[in-house]
């Protein structure tokens, strides 16, 4: 399953059964689809924290290094953040 597939079933649990569920469980559902959205902006940005694959996930593009991938990271939150 691709990670965008499993976050739009967690936010259709949440729109449709919030009301069901109890206060942990929605929260937990919440904060799931949470880390799966910060996963994918991570690995838009080639952040190698994120490029391995999650658990159930299909496998994963090749996400080594280039030029065009470092000069993403440094443009990124995290690489202006570190001042590189």
């Amino acid at each position: 399953m691709e990670p965008t597939k499993a976050r739009e079933i967690l936010d259709l649990n949440v729109k449709e059964a919030a009301s069901k569920m109890p206060p942990d469980t929605l929260v937990a559902v919440k904060m799931g689809s949470a880390a799966i959205s910060r996963i994918l902006t991570m690995r838009s940005y080639g952040i190698n924290q994120a490029i391995l694959p999650l658990p159930g996930e299909n496998p994963i593009p090749d996400l080594s290094p280039s030029a065009d991938r470092k000069q993403r990271l440094r443009e990124s939150p995290l690489g202006r953040e570190s001042g590189q």
